[in-house]
């Protein structure tokens, strides 16, 4: 006859999970080899360690990261040539992934490499490999796929790392750049637009940690964003770490319900903390798509103004013109930084571009799309057709652009 424990195991309790309580080792525990511990009942020291369990399914994971890196990528010197593609790509707009301690990881002994490392190893790889003619490739869906499942497989299993922490920012940013992420922010989800605060807000945890430090949740919000000082704008994980708070904030407070006065008042504050941010990070002679923080407060900005459009107001108040007059002003600025950029650009310019600019750029073609197309002030053909030449240019390496394409083409009809 089976035994059970009056309450759930420390783990399942812990992660609020359904636990059988199954004594001495609960069903979830047991399938996924982990420690199981109930309080108040000592373990049987007749039976084998739990612990020891976790070993059997960490070795089956590194072998098959190993083998599936042999597979896809190839010898140590293909590994070698794909993390060159990576840090000249990605890399210098995106440093997230520590260059010495990658290479200092990769003159390790294929056996002797983390599982996490090894997934790391594959996503570095996806993040190089570029569309071919406008279309995800059989080999580069079927990577992603499998760093999916790898990273599903290792968080399952509780094995963490940073290099893991690293591989499923980048699945993130894989997500963002190429569609799956686009797609169900483009439909207005709730629960999607969760999943994006989460991946910033993981982005941010990370960045702190590389920079060696806790941030502080205050200093983190945009309305101090201007008290930054200048020296700080030199790095490039600072910037991102301002400006990626700035976009959780807006997303908050986009998707959380509150009466229109509240809405308001927390708006105002918002977008001149905003506005005071993204001025900051804009530098004399820079490209207008080289700042990945940039894209990010440009797609936070215009995210806040088509909301005071379109939010619900009591008589007698409205913030719509003022919301309007703004988000044309931003795009008109956007599309004339992009002006010539479109007609220089070739084949391959495109691959050192930011992911997060196919966010900024495919919005700010569906605001002149929905909103100007009428407007006597803005010359809204051309600066659609600009911006759709962008967008064209910018699938050659981000398939998130072609996602845009298609639903500016459905709305127009």
């Amino acid at each position: 006859m089976e035994n059970y424990a009056h309450q759930a195991c420390a783990r399942c309790r812990s992660q609020k999970r359904r636990c059988n309580r199954l004594l001495p080792i609960c069903s979830r525990c047991r399938r996924l080899n982990l420690p199981c511990r109930y309080q108040g009942i000592e373990a049987d020291p007749d039976l084998p360690k739990n612990e020891d369990l976790s070993q059997p399914i960490l070795r089956t994971i590194s072998k098959s990261v190993q083998s599936h890196i042999s597979t896809i990528i190839g010898d140590d010197r293909a590994i070698a040539l794909s993390a060159a593609v990576f840090f000249s790509t990605i890399h210098p707009w995106f440093p997230i992934v520590n260059r010495a301690s990658y290479y200092s990881g990769l003159s390790k002994q294929s056996p002797e490499r983390s599982p996490g490392f090894g997934l790391l190893i594959l996503c570095t790889h996806l993040l190089g490999i570029s569309p071919t003619n406008g279309t995800m490739s059989s080999r580069m869906q079927g990577l992603y796929i499998l760093a999916t499942g790898l990273a599903a497989s290792l968080t399952g299993a509780e094995i963490s790392s940073i290099e893991l922490l690293q591989a499923r920012i980048l699945l993130s940013l894989f997500e963002v750049g190429h569609g799956p992420a686009l797609q169900v922010w483009l439909r207005g989800r709730p629960t999607a637009v969760s999943g994006v605060v989460q991946m910033w807000m993981t982005t941010i945890a990370y960045i702190a940690l590389e920079m060696g430090q806790i941030p502080d949740t205050n200093e983190l919000r945009i309305s101090n964003a201007a008290s930054v000082s200048t020296a700080d704008q030199d790095s490039v994980l600072r910037d991102l770490l301002r400006a990626s708070a700035s976009l959780e904030e807006v997303l908050n407070h986009i998707h959380t319900p509150a009466a229109y006065d509240v809405k308001y008042d927390e708006a105002m504050p918002l977008i001149q903390s905003l506005v005071a941010l993204r001025d900051s990070l804009v530098k004399e002679g820079t490209p207008p798509l080289s700042c990945p923080a940039t894209a990010l407060c440009r797609s936070a900005f215009m995210a806040i103004m088509e909301n005071g459009y379109r939010l619900e107001h009591p008589p007698g108040k409205d913030c719509s013109p003022l919301s309007i007059a703004l988000l044309q002003a931003d795009v008109d600025q956007f599309v004339s930084a992009c002006e010539g950029l479109t007609k220089t650009m070739v084949e391959g310019d495109s691959i050192n571009i930011p992911g997060f600019f196919v966010h900024t750029t495919g919005t700010a073609a569906l605001m002149i799309s929905r909103y100007f197309s009428e407007s006597r002030t803005t010359n809204a053909v051309p600066s659609l057709q600009c911006l759709k030449q962008l967008l064209e240019a910018l699938s050659n390496r981000w398939l998130g652009a072609g996602v845009y394409l298609e639903r500016i083409h459905r709305e127009q009809g």
